[in-house]
């Protein structure tokens, strides 16, 4: 369950009051998701979507999500684009707490069970088109889950990373100092979405209508982005590899933005990082996770299989 903050038909009328979208209908909370409450709300003109922004997300960056997303819908990208409200704005208040009113998209995802390579040769086009379309976005916010930041989990984990799996603090530690000597520092960079993860997909017959949650979305390299798409759509779930999925994904996108040289060469070394980006946030909430709370952590080892996998194989682009 993915609603810490219930709200009565009440206060659902005194949202859409600030808005020219109908009347109330009724609504009903949105399950998936760990970050932030959202709701399904219906007006007798719209279906829409309600997001409260829960204590993870830092409200000062909401500005940098809202421009970037807008950003993206303006030039044909799919994607939750904050509703303005009467008075020209989008994040409102709720229950004290920041939140914002978005149009329902089109679409369900997939599991990894059911994905083909088709899909994430679709995929890869449509994360390639968000590439090229952030070309002349302006707006910068750094990435506070890059190298450095990864470092800091490392600190606050170090303690108890051995209780998952013995000798996976000395693994990280050993990890990290690798990818400080070899991550690149010269290849394009943008507005990336950071977590483009099957939950954060919609597809509509086949092909993908949308993509969702873009509250990881930093400044950093497209081709860290695409490495961060590869680790969460090309393994199955036991972990194992599937090369006919990550071919397809490479020729979705580069049939639309081919990579550099640069970046090609530079995509094993992504990709580990990629690997310990999630593992160390997985690791985090694992081994501080509240026994009391309805929402399960990930499971930290699937990455560590992903980052033993890329130690060992260097994928060509």
């Amino acid at each position: 369950m993915a609603v810490f903050t219930p709200l009565s038909d009440d206060q659902i009328r005194d949202v859409l009051a600030l808005y020219d979208l109908g009347a109330y209908v009724r609504h009903e909370g949105i399950l998936e998701g760990v970050e932030n409450s959202n709701f399904h709300v219906f007006t007798n003109r719209a279906h829409l979507v309600l997001t409260i922004f829960e204590s993870r997300t830092n409200v000062s960056d909401l500005p940098f999500f809202f421009n970037y997303t807008d950003h993206l819908a303006k030039n044909g990208i799919s994607c939750p684009s904050p509703l303005h409200n009467r008075e020209g704005g989008t994040a409102i208040t709720i229950s004290g707490k920041q939140a914002a009113l978005f149009p329902f998209l089109e679409g369900r995802s997939l599991t990894v069970n059911d994905l083909t390579s088709d899909h994430c040769r679709s995929l890869g086009a449509y994360v390639a088109r968000m590439h090229l379309a952030v070309a002349d976005f302006a707006k910068i916010r750094p990435n506070p889950l890059s190298i450095e930041g990864w470092k800091k989990l490392a600190d606050i984990t170090r303690n108890r990373a051995d209780t998952v799996q013995p000798g996976l603090a000395r693994m990280i530690d050993d990890e990290l100092l690798w990818l400080s000597q070899h991550w690149p520092r010269d290849l394009s960079q943008g507005a990336i979405h950071a977590d483009v993860f099957p939950d954060n997909v919609f597809f509509n017959q086949g092909e993908v209508s949308a993509v969702i949650d873009f509250y990881f979305s930093a400044t950093d390299m497209l081709a860290y982005d695409l490495a961060i798409v590869i680790n969460a759509w090309c393994f199955d779930q036991g972990y194992q590899f599937r090369p006919a999925y990550y071919q397809a994904l490479i020729n979705g996108y580069e049939s639309v933005r081919p990579l550099s040289t640069a970046e090609k060469i530079a995509l094993p070394v992504l990709l580990r990082g990629a690997s310990v980006r999630f593992l160390m946030t997985r690791l985090h909430d694992w081994v501080f996770h509240d026994p009391a709370s309805f929402v399960r952590p990930h499971d930290p080892m699937a990455y560590v299989t992903r980052l033993k996998f890329h130690q060992t194989e260097s994928l060509a682009a």
